[in-house]
């Protein structure tokens, strides 16, 4: 029982793990949007022309 309750903890802690890294990856993709909108003016809004 006890290796099965340990593997039970893992699956438990691994969804953890798997969403904080979705949540840095969901961040830095709105980071890179905002940048390509600040920088790349051109290709987000055409109006800058």
């Amino acid at each position: 029982e006890l290796p099965a309750q340990s593997l039970l903890q893992g699956f438990r802690r691994k969804p953890d793990r798997l969403d904080i890294t979705q949540s840095k990856l969901h961040k830095t993709a709105k980071a890179v949007e905002l940048r390509s909108s600040f920088w790349g003016g051109e290709e987000s809004s055409p109006r800058v022309k």
